[in-house]
């Protein structure tokens, strides 16, 4: 989307003016703000979503999972702001659609933690899907054990959400189900790339 292209430059071009950031950083601060702004449009997007659909809550949750567990594990990014959206979206979409099926198939909360924990294991053991995104093998085990750090915190955040809202408990196992959609087109994308 070129308005967050423009607007990441208006923005730097400012904190330029301003002094705030030196000219050999400009690049960086412009992408940074690319990153800012995107990520802020893909979460007014997912709110509005779940707002339309009565789950603005699963929208926040579906956020705040792809923004701790995904940031690690890794797995496909689109090539363009317009389809990083349109992909966001999409499998908000479908978090919403198994969201539903979970409530009307009266999922248990023993299910609930045994795909929890099938799905964070398939996670941890994946990560972190590079995807065109190199790393030293340091980084990479660092990522892997924050993948499986954040995994257990929302299996745990699951499990108490469960007894308050089965709705958002099944949000968190959906939203961690797409995670491993992401890592797996991520993993087929890179074993192309070889």
């Amino acid at each position: 989307m070129r308005m967050i292209v423009y607007g990441a430059k208006k923005v730097t071009a400012m904190l330029l003016r301003e002094r705030v950031i030196e000219k050999e950083y400009e690049e960086v601060y412009q992408y940074g703000m690319e990153l800012l702004i995107s990520t802020a449009w893909n979460l007014l997007l997912v709110i509005i979503l779940g707002a339309l659909f009565h789950q603005a809550g699963a929208g926040v949750l579906y956020f705040l999972i792809l923004a701790t567990v995904r940031t690690q594990a890794g797995g496909y990014h689109a090539s363009t702001y317009f389809r990083c959206g349109c992909v966001y979206c999409i499998t908000f979409l479908m978090v919403l659609g198994f969201i539903r099926l979970f409530a009307y198939m009266e999922v248990s909360f023993a299910y609930l933690m045994t795909g929890l924990v099938i799905n964070n294991t398939w996670i941890w053991l994946q990560a972190p899907v590079l995807h065109n995104r190199r790393m030293e093998d340091g980084e990479k085990k660092l990522a892997k054990r924050n993948a499986g750090f954040a995994c257990a915190l929302w299996t745990g955040i699951a499990a108490l959400l469960y007894i308050r809202s089965g709705t958002a408990a099944y949000a968190v196992l959906a939203s961690e189900m797409m995670i491993s959609a992401y890592m797996v087109i991520g993993k087929m994308k890179e074993d192309q790339s070889l």
